[in-house]
């Protein structure tokens, strides 16, 4: 017992976390977090607690400085986003919530990666699988993106409420440092 304690207490200090949390449940936009494109409204919900409220056509920006990257010098390939989001209404046409890369040239692909479709399925590609967003609800998305570079079995998957949404193999997945790897540095 005693060798698994030391082994435990050997881990580098000095190397970046794996996690980054952003909160906006505290009435204010998070430290490293920012509006682009439009204004953010502060709205208090009837548990007491907060969100954040954007703007059609703006985004926010979260800042990865210092996350440990894998299998990259400044890039995160492997990484699970969780997210709580809740929409008045459906759109009627699709529009992305999450871009990815912001250092990939953009002009010939779209601006963002995972998409929410006017039925409420979350993916990528058309790809949106069976379970939905509902309007007017808070609903956990979570977007994983991860497997091996060597043998091109990348996935990215997307989940709501933890359910499976959809599951996605496609060669664009498996470049490395590309357009569905997000940027540390």
């Amino acid at each position: 017992e005693d060798v698994d304690e030391k082994k435990e207490a050997k881990k580098p200090e000095d190397k970046p976390p794996n996690v980054r949390t952003f909160d906006f449940r505290k009435g204010a936009m998070p430290e490293k977090a920012r509006v682009v494109g439009g204004k953010t409204n502060i709205s208090i919900e009837h548990d007491k607690s907060s969100s954040v409220v954007v703007d059609p056509g703006s985004h926010i920006l979260l800042d990865l400085d210092n996350i440990q990257p894998n299998e990259s010098k400044d890039m995160l390939n492997d990484f699970t986003l969780t997210m709580d989001i809740k929409l008045d209404r459906l759109p009627k046409k699709g529009f992305f919530l999450v871009s990815l890369n912001d250092k990939v040239e953009r002009s010939n692909i779209s601006p963002g990666e995972i998409q929410v479709y006017p039925d409420g399925g979350i993916g990528f590609f058309g790809i949106q699988g069976l379970q939905k967003l509902k309007p007017g609800r808070w609903t956990r998305v979570v977007v994983t993106c991860g497997g091996g570079f060597g043998n091109s079995s990348r996935v990215l998957t997307t989940y709501i409420n933890g359910k499976k949404c959809a599951q996605i193999m496609k060669p664009v997945l498996n470049t490395r440092d590309g357009r569905f790897a997000m940027a540390c540095s």
